[in-house]
């Protein structure tokens, strides 16, 4: 069964900034265009996006203790794990590989 929820990475234009580990532009479906600021770092890591879903919504109903994202978080944070997959695990291993043959 599909989750309606769902969203992929592929559907959108995400963009990370550079020399940031977990700032991301990504691009607005309903106003092609636009983009709209992702930091995922803030609110404890939960993120924080200038959409007006995430400013009058989901900031709304995680101030009422509940737990909400909008689609842009999201979809950053899925790019944040196919980013971190492909580009640190790779250098995490070579530094463990290394570690393990010098000792």
């Amino acid at each position: 069964m599909s989750n309606p929820d769902a969203t992929s990475v592929n559907d959108w234009k995400v963009e990370r900034l550079e020399g940031e580990y977990f700032r991301f532009r990504v691009g607005s479906k309903s106003r092609p265009g636009r983009t709209h600021f992702v930091d995922l770092e803030e609110d404890k890591w939960s993120g924080r996006c200038d959409c007006e879903r995430f400013v009058f919504v989901v900031g709304v109903e995680r101030r009422a203790g509940k737990k909400a994202e909008c689609r842009h978080i999201r979809v950053a944070r899925e790019a944040c794990k196919d980013w971190l997959w492909s580009d640190v695990a790779p250098m995490i291993a070579k530094q463990m590989n290394q570690k393990n043959t010098i000792q």
